[in-house]
């Protein structure tokens, strides 16, 4: 892949929106390096089984770190939005966008 490729794949990969629908707040952190601001991470799988594969997405929304905390163990499914972004660190990290009630389909 050429460096111009390269490129091109990360813009996209900033750009896209994924989401999962139906899964369930397995556990939630607040975090803070040293010297740093806040930021929150938000763990989701289709149930809470210990083996179950998660989707750990991060956020610096303190109010929706809240709401994911009041869901945090219980049986109560949501459905998330995120985009791929950078950590302070430079490792990829999957940045919540958007985080809701799921609603079955009538």
């Amino acid at each position: 892949m050429s460096a111009t490729e390269k490129v091109r794949a990360r813009k996209l990969a900033s750009t896209t929106v994924f989401s999962i629908v139906g899964h369930v707040v397995v556990q939630t952190y607040y975090c803070r390096r040293p010297g740093g601001e806040p930021y929150y991470e938000i763990h989701l799988a289709m149930d809470d089984g210990e083996k179950t594969p998660r989707t750990v997405l991060l956020s610096h929304d303190a109010a929706l770190y809240e709401w994911a905390l009041a869901r945090e163990g219980t049986d109560q499914r949501v459905d998330a939005a995120w985009r791929a972004g950078r950590r302070h660190d430079g490792r990829v990290a999957q940045v919540v966008s958007a985080l809701r009630a799921h609603r079955e389909a009538a």
